[in-house]
Order: C-alpha cells, then structure tokens, then sequence
C-alpha cells in the first residue's frame, strides 16, 4: 500500500509482515520525493516476474496517468485490476 494521505499508525488493522507494506507516498508519474511511479513500486515490492499480482487503485482521478504510464510489462504482472474511475463521462 502507498497513500500519502495516511499513516501506518492509522490503519484499522495491522499489516502481514511478507504479505503487506506500506509507504507513505502519492501513486504518480510526477517526480516528486512523495511520490513513486507504479513501475517503481512493482520493480521496489514484486520484483520477480513470475510473482501473480492483484492492484487496487483508488487515487482521485490520477488512476488514468498512472495506467497509461505503466508499461505492458507491468500492467501484465496483475491477474486481477480494481480501479474506481472517475469523470468517464468526460472521456
């Protein structure tokens, strides 16, 4: 998990030592020091190619960068994909 707008200490449960973590950064392209790129999270977290992979997004409208920035590669590590989209009538 990563979300710049929370604290570890705010979670209503704690984190599976192996099977979770938490950052306190923005999900962007922006390059900013409080933010990471999904490639970058993936390559930091899941960095075997083999690993099956499940991402829930839901960033405030950033979700569409994000997934349009993302390589083929990365977007094909994800068996299942939730995204909460935002504006598609605007689309």
């Amino acid at each position: 998990m990563c979300d710049y707008s929370s604290d570890l200490d705010d979670l209503a449960t704690p984190l599976r030592p192996g099977k979770q973590t938490f950052e306190k950064l923005w999900l962007d392209v922006i390059g900013t020091k409080e933010a990471v790129a999904l490639e970058t999270w993936v390559a930091r977290h899941a960095p075997d190619p083999k690993t099956d992979l499940l991402l829930h997004m839901d960033i405030e409208g950033a979700e569409y960068r994000n997934i349009l920035a993302a390589t083929d590669a990365v977007l094909g590590r994800f068996r299942i994909i939730v995204l909460e989209l935002h504006n598609l009538w605007a689309m």
